[in-house]
């Protein structure tokens, strides 16, 4: 039997929005002439699905938008027998052409055929890592993470800690260049929606149980990428099919395996107990209820579900004090010298020479031990080991501290007609994770932050419509919010157990243990205030693509809304103690003199300060606009030729919370109280006096340009190269606005330190001071730091990008690639002046 010429070339539509994939061919005689009137039909073999259109008079067909599946093609004309093609594999986001030739026959007679995959690259310009289900199911992943699988493709570089690989390591995941880009540029898509934050970061990792397909995405010249400085993760998540299928997996690693650490071993501790145990699963099909619903062929359903409880080993080495001077007693505390460590009293200095005198045997005397500084230091554990001198390592730990992850996700297909087809999908995710094991046993322990209680919903919602042979319409819509919020182990801590004055205790909010810091000596302890982020976006866009002769024309938007609100640190006091107050000058420091512990038993904070925060919501807009035209035209050689307009809004904050430039010409209001001098200077609130209420001054519109070629030298050797610019995405953070957020400093000396003069019986004896908003105007900050955008900042910057390609296929399915990529940022000043 005659088999048809079949041309299978498989092209990788680099980091467009789409997860879509394409499918175009030209249908000839055996002659080579063109076959106009030809009826293609394709069928989604997992859910039977169809598509059909008509070739045009150069016998060309186009299938745009198509779903990542396995297809059938079917290819009717007149006077011809009819071809049926098994197995046409169309991938996450690649276009697939399959030119055919008929044999003269019957329509009723049939030549079947199986498709091989394709080898050669040879529909556009684009390069990238097609990375299949099979791939994800059977490679090892570090982390069981599915980004982890573009290490398959080339130019790819993951800089960050690998330990950081796992479903609640945002950070982490996202330390990628891509062909050379910067770190931290990259896009990352699900189900064809953006999930990046103002980070840039990727705010979930979906299992690999609900990953049908990844396509990592290098160069690329569709002017339908975006908001991406070096390239992109594409992700589709699975579908059901009429097939009920399913799958589950456990990982267990096993602590007995693990050698022990070397410092645990010297101090005679054992191993940690640090388990580790994984499991995942699946279930998808049709969506079938008996007598009720058969979904079979039109809804389908597939859920995963993920977890992992692990923990984690430490061992640490401290400083603690030793029973007698927790109770003032330093006559048997040593200097390294071997000299006994003096302890002096800052309530007899000189205000002349600034000398001071000993305590009386080098003890606190009872009557001068504070209540406040007794209490916080009765939290120390008690040394297991010899102390040899004051702030010598006395107190070894060997533990665990515990993080864990949940993921769940669900997916929905429904055919509404023979034209509109939609899915929905919907990802939760809930990780929690610890700095370090509770070192003291008790709600004073050192590093105590919960640094990692997250939740993040991610939906995504797209229909296709075809109302008509050669047009497809997809439309899209997605939000996504990821709640992290750092808060400590002891939240909910009494503090007016430790004798703080209660009106201090009444206005704190986040009640924990205090963040309490000593000098080189005594170690740290404590745990301090809780702070949130919510990182949330919204996305829409629309496309529509028309196949019209040797062209398959699109075009579509995008918009996007991309939002962190939070609020900073806040909750109770921070203290901190010195030798300043103790040691034998308040002018220098003097080794063998004072004791950081002995200032906290005293009383005398050296700093410490309260936080009163407002709530931020900073977000940028994002808008998008594109044409695309692959044109084919001839059978050997396709242009690319694409067009993008983008613009993208300086930071606004929901409700004018904003500090958006700083007028360097403006007098400042403090020019009154000092004539002598010129002032100049003040801070610009957003929307106040005419000001805008966003920062920087946002290019009005971002241009893109786009080009690509492939040409067939033969069957076995193809070039591709393209060149396009890509501008990079902007990052921020919510900007804690001086005037909206208030800090108060304790006032801990009055004369250079030779006394003090806060205690901590009322550390804040003239309150606390309070957000005034932008009332103040240009008294707003006097005497602090302030940080301001700049007012000319137009953009990150632009992404240059070009590569060329030459394929040659050799014996036993080989491929050899030849390619050349090059990615280079340029700050936005070298396009356009200010």
């Amino acid at each position: 039997m005659k088999l048809f010429a079949l041309a299978l070339a498989l092209s990788v539509s680099a980091f467009s929005q789409s997860f879509q994939g394409s499918l175009r061919g030209r249908v000839i005689d055996p002659n080579g002439a063109a076959t106009p009137q030809a009826k293609v039909t394709i069928t989604d073999e997992a859910t039977a699905s169809t598509r059909a259109t008509i070739t045009n008079d150069q016998g060309e067909y186009t299938f745009a938008a198509l779903n990542p599946a396995t297809y059938s093609l079917t290819v009717e004309a007149v006077g011809f027998k009819r071809l049926d093609l098994r197995g046409v594999v169309v991938a996450t986001q690649t276009a697939i052409t399959v030119d055919v030739v008929l044999e003269l026959g019957e329509v009723s007679e049939s030549v079947n055929v199986t498709a091989e995959a394709p080898l050669l690259q040879a529909a556009d310009a684009s390069t990238g890592q097609v990375i299949d289900s099979q791939k994800i199911t059977d490679l090892p992943i570090l982390g069981r993470n599915v980004f982890f699988t573009g290490k398959l493709a080339q130019a790819v570089v993951f800089v960050a800690n690998p330990k950081f690989a796992r479903m609640q390591d945002q950070n982490g995941n996202s330390q990628v260049s891509i062909a050379g880009g910067p770190l931290r540029t990259n896009n990352y898509l699900l189900d064809g929606i953006s999930i990046t934050d103002s980070n840039n970061r990727a705010v979930i990792l979906p299992s690999p149980e609900a990953v049908q397909g990844l396509k990592l995405q290098a160069s690329t010249y569709d002017a339908e990428a975006s908001r991406s400085g070096g390239g992109a993760f594409n992700t589709l998540l699975r579908s059901g099919s009429n097939e009920l299928h399913g799958s589950a997996v456990g990982h267990i690693r096993q602590t007995d395996w693990l050698a022990n650490d070397f410092f645990a071993n010297r101090a005679g501790k054992p191993i940690a107990d640090q388990p580790f145990r994984d499991w995942a699963g699946s279930l998808g099909g049709p969506i079938y209820i008996p007598r009720i619903y058969d979904g079979r062929n039109k809804t389908f359903f597939f859920i995963t579900t993920e977890a992992y409880r692990q923990r984690d080993g430490s061992t640490s080495v401290l400083s603690v004090p030793t029973p007698l001077e927790l109770t003032g007693n330093f006559s048997q505390s040593l200097a390294k010298s071997g000299a006994q460590q003096i302890i002096y009293d800052p309530l007899t200095t000189s205000l002349t020479t600034g000398s001071r005198q000993q305590f009386p045997n080098n003890v606190i005397p009872a009557n001068r031990l504070n209540g406040v500084g007794q209490a916080l230091a009765s939290y120390f554990p008690a040394p297991n080991a010899t102390t040899a001198y004051y702030g010598a390592p006395n107190y070894n730990f060997t533990g665990s501290y515990p993080n864990r992850g949940d993921q769940s996700t669900w997916k929905a297909d429904h055919q509404f007609a023979s034209w509109l087809r939609a899915s929905g999908s919907y990802v939760h995710q809930k990780t929690f994770e610890t700095d370090a094991p509770n070192l003291f046993g008790n709600a004073g322990s050192p590093s105590q932050s919960l640094c990692c209680d997250r939740k993040i919903d991610a939906t995504q919602a797209n229909a296709t419509l075809t109302p008509d042979a050669t047009t497809v319409v997809t439309v899209r819509w997605g939000f996504n919010r990821f709640y992290t919020k750092n808060t400590q182990a002891s939240n909910g801590f009494n503090l007016a157990s430790l004798g703080l004055p209660q009106s201090l205790v009444s206005v704190t909010p986040h009640l924990a243990f205090p963040a309490i810091t000593l000098g080189d000596d005594i170690t740290s302890f404590g745990g301090g205030g809780t702070n949130q982020d919510v990182f949330y976006s919204r996305s829409s866009n629309a496309t529509v693509s028309k196949f019209l002769g040797k062209h398959n024309v699109k075009a579509g938007f995008d918009y996007r809304t991309i939002h962190d609100a939070g609020t900073p640190s806040s909750g109770p006091s921070s203290f901190s103690f010195s030798t300043v107050f103790t040691q034998a000058s308040p002018q220098k420091a003097t080794a063998g003199t004072g004791a950081d512990l002995a200032t906290l038993l005293l009383g005398y904070p050296t700093a410490g300060s309260f936080n009163v925060v407002g709530k931020f919501d900073d977000f940028v807009r994002y808008y998008g606009g594109f044409i695309q035209d692959d044109y084919r035209i001839t059978p050997k050689l396709t242009l690319n030729f694409g067009l993008r307009f983008e613009h993208e809004s300086g930071v606004h904050e929901a409700n004018n919370k904003l500090i958006v430039g700083f007028d360097s010409k403006d007098p400042s209001p403090l020019q009154a109280s000092v004539p002598g001098l010129t002032l100049n200077g003040q801070v610009q609130y957003a929307g106040v006096g005419g000001n805008p209420t966003q920062t920087g001054n946002a290019l009005a519109v971002k241009p893109a340009p786009r080009f690509g070629f492939a040409y067939s030298v033969d069957n076995k050797t193809v070039i591709r190269g393209g060149y396009g610019i890509f501008w990079a995405p902007t990052f921020f953070n919510f900007q804690n606005a001086i005037g909206y957020s208030q800090s108060t400093s304790i006032v801990t000396s009055n004369n250079g330190n030779y006394t003090p003069a806060a205690s901590l019986s009322d550390p804040y004896p003239n309150g606390i001071l309070q957000p005034t908003g932008n009332s103040r105007a240009g008294l707003s900050g006097i005497g602090q730091a302030i940080t301001v955008f700049s007012p000319s900042a137009q953009s990150a910057g632009y992404v240059h990008q070009y590569s060329l390609e030459v394929q040659r296929q050799a014996p036993g399915g080989f491929v050899f690639t030849f390619v050349t990529l090059r990615n280079f940022l340029l700050p936005r000043k070298f396009l356009f002046s200010n």
